[in-house]
């Protein structure tokens, strides 16, 4: 796990982590946050992880978070899928947003 965190609060600003894929054997399952404000940090995160030698790289991501794929293709992943826009954005359901799926 690599950790961003804003040097005056403490405060986490994103992550990136890795784990095997709990279904599918000799895959890893790679995953990135950031708060808005430091998306332009994520290449930085994700380089910090030491990915093991792995069949596949799994990554999904928010279709409406351009920035998070940018980190991922910068990595290497390519987008695979894309699945509908059926995932809940809040509580509310007011809006759902689309799945993006990257490999590599």
């Amino acid at each position: 796990t690599a950790v961003l965190r804003q040097p005056q609060t403490g405060a986490v600003c994103g992550f990136a982590c890795w784990q095997w894929h709990p279904i599918w054997w000799g895959m890893v399952l790679l995953d990135v946050y950031c708060h808005p404000n430091y998306w332009d940090r994520a290449s930085d995160l994700l380089a910090a992880l030491s990915l093991p030698e792995a069949e596949r790289v799994l990554a999904y991501a928010d279709e409406d978070c351009p920035q998070k794929w940018a980190a991922l293709q910068g990595l290497g992943l390519e987008k695979t899928a894309v699945f509908p826009a059926t995932m809940p954005v809040d509580p509310s359901r007011s809006r759902e947003v689309g799945i993006v799926g990257f490999a590599r």
